[in-house]
């Protein structure tokens, strides 16, 4: 599978990942990247499996049933959803590079979070 980058910004590897979930692969190998913009792309084609009631992450599943999770910011989920503007729901279909959410990423950081965006190719149970 290729995965195109969810955002602009700076490559970081799994192993510097501050959230530890992350970092030690528990929901499969990722990446993140510190973005320079607000805004998240589709890493790959496929259908919006899952979407938080927050709006911080999303599980897109390609067509052979591969799961990738984007997940905005390191302890995001407690904003509520607060600074983050979904543009895709489940259920709906997406393309590689398609714009899935704007985020406030002065908001994520002047709440006290990370705005790390990480990508996780996860295992398939």
């Amino acid at each position: 599978m290729i995965l195109l980058a969810p955002a602009d910004g700076q490559l970081i590897a799994q192993k510097q990942i501050s959230d530890k979930t992350f970092r030690e692969g528990y929901l499969g190998s990722c990446f993140g990247i510190v973005p320079s913009e607000g805004a998240v792309y589709a890493p790959c084609s496929g259908v919006v499996a899952l979407e938080t009631e927050s709006h911080y992450a999303f599980v897109i599943e390609d067509p052979q049933g591969q799961r990738v999770m984007i997940h905005v910011g390191i302890g995001t989920v407690d904003m509520n959803g607060e600074g983050f503007d979904p543009l895709v729901d489940q259920g709906d279909s997406v393309e590689a590079g398609e714009r899935l959410l704007n985020f406030d990423r002065a908001l994520v950081r002047a709440s006290g979070y990370e705005d790390t965006i990480i990508t996780a190719l996860m295992e398939n149970a």
